[in-house]
C-alpha cells in the first residue's frame, strides 16, 4: 500500500527534528569548547611589543615595594603591562597591590588596572608581574604615559 504525501511530509518532518537535535547540541558543545579554549589563549602573549608615545616610571614608595622596570603592549583590544617589582624594605611583605595609572597626552587621566599580590616576598627579593587591562569586545582609551605604583 502507498504512504500519502502527507504521511510522508510528517515522517520526513519528524526525521529533519530529529536530526536536529544532536547536531545542534554537538554544535553547540563544539562551539562552547572553542571559546572556553579561545579565552585561554587571549592569556597567551606573542604580539609584537606595541609602543605608546611616551612612557614614564614613576613610583611610591612607603610600603617597601618598587616596581623597578615595566613595559606595556597590546594584543588585540587588550594592553599588557609586564614588569619587576622588588621587596626594598627589610622586612617580608606580603598581600600587596601593583597599579598602573594611564594618561592621555593632555595629562588626563584616562584609565586604571591593578593586579593583587598575595605572595610573601622577602628582603631584596624581585619578582615579576603582569596586568591585563581592558575587555575583549573594547580597548581601554588612549594613553600616552602610564604611572605605576604599589599599595597595601
Amino acid at each position: 500500500m502507498m504512504e500519502s504525501n502527507f504521511t510522508i511530509f510528517k515522517k520526513g518532518v519528524l526525521f529533519g527534528f530529529g536530526l536536529i537535535i544532536p547536531i545542534s547540541l554537538f554544535v553547540g558543545i563544539y562551539v562552547g569548547l572553542n571559546s572556553l579554549t579561545y579565552k585561554q589563549e587571549e592569556y597567551i602573549i606573542d604580539d609584537p611589543m606595541h609602543p605608546v608615545a611616551e612612557i614614564k616610571k614613576e613610583e611610591k614608595k612607603g610600603i617597601g615595594i618598587e616596581v623597578v622596570n615595566f613595559r606595556d603592549f597590546k594584543n588585540g583590544n587588550y594592553t599588557y603591562i609586564v614588569g619587576s617589582y622588588k621587596n626594598v624594605s627589610t622586612e617580608k611583605i606580603s598581600s600587596f597591590t601593583i597599579q598602573a595609572d594611564f594618561f592621555d597626552k593632555d595629562g588626563n587621566f584616562v584609565w586604571q588596572e591593578d593586579e593583587s599580590v598575595y605572595r610573601d616576598i622577602e628582603p631584596n627579593e624581585t619578582r615579576n608581574f603582569a596586568i591585563k587591562c581592558g575587555c575583549h569586545d573594547h580597548a581601554i582609551p588612549e594613553y600616552t604615559k602610564v604611572v605605576m605604583s604599589a599599595y597595601k
